[in-house]
């Protein structure tokens, strides 16, 4: 019965480690990308050592323009002015950072549907928490 415990443990977190980012289709609506990166900021904050944020676990390629990048996973905005400013709906944070963490489809207040995918496990190793 023990051994059952333990795999089951396992099982359990390796289960609520699993990330999951937008599918490509979604990242091509506008604006919700952006919101995206809110999300993942709100989740795994920025590194205190230079700002960075783990983008690239999440997006197959960023805008050079906007985004500078640290290393591996890790950018930070070009114009932290800007990025500060930025305003989102709470609402659409909270069902992102939960379509992040459970990877449940969703719609959002303004109809657009939310697809879910994993991240790879080479990705998902890189981030923080």
């Amino acid at each position: 019965m023990a051994h059952i415990a333990v795999l089951t443990s396992l099982l359990a977190k390796e289960v609520t480690s699993m990330r999951f980012t937008l599918a490509p289709e979604c990242k091509q609506i506008p604006k919700l990308a952006m919101t995206l990166t809110e999300a993942i900021h709100q989740s795994h904050g920025a590194r205190p050592c230079d700002g960075a944020l783990p983008l690239g676990a999440y997006f197959d390629k960023l805008d050079p323009r906007i985004w500078e990048k640290i290393e591996n996973i890790w950018y930070r905005p070009r114009d932290e002015f800007a990025y500060s400013q930025r305003t989102f709906a709470p609402e659409v944070i909270n069902m992102m950072r939960l379509g992040m963490e459970q990877g449940s489809n969703s719609t959002t207040p303004n109809g657009q549907h939310l697809t879910w995918i994993q991240i790879s496990e080479e990705l998902e190793n890189l981030l923080p928490n």
